[in-house]
């Protein structure tokens, strides 16, 4: 299995994006489990090194500095959420899952049809 953090402000949206996608990997086969931390419980997991990738939700953009050279000393793999994706529904949330895969398994085919 493959896991993959978002890191967001309070972790409520994130949350709920993270078992969403989730669902969207479980439909197209593909064992990867995304969850949530908060901006303040980030470092913890990050030193952890639980997760595959670590993501940056849109809303932290103030914080990307920090997150990605905490990723370096940890030799972590760390991305930033592009804004369109970051939505709980439709398009962005395909756009999404096919970014996450992307990162994870660059050999991984596109997937052509809808997931949510």
């Amino acid at each position: 299995m493959q896991k993959v953090l978002v890191i967001c402000c309070g972790a409520m949206s994130s949350s709920m994006i993270a078992r969403k996608v989730t669902r969207c990997f479980a439909k197209l086969g593909l064992n990867i489990q995304v969850e949530a931390c908060d901006l303040a419980n980030s470092e913890r997991f990050m030193e952890g090194k639980d997760y595959d990738l670590y993501l940056i939700s849109p809303q932290i953009k103030m914080a990307r500095d920090h997150l990605f050279n905490c990723a370096q000393k940890l030799h972590l793999q760390i991305a930033e959420i592009p804004a369109p994706l970051y939505v709980p529904v439709g398009k962005g949330m395909n756009e999404l899952v096919e970014y996450i895969k992307k990162l994870l398994n660059p050999e991984l085919p596109e997937t052509t049809t809808e997931m949510v």
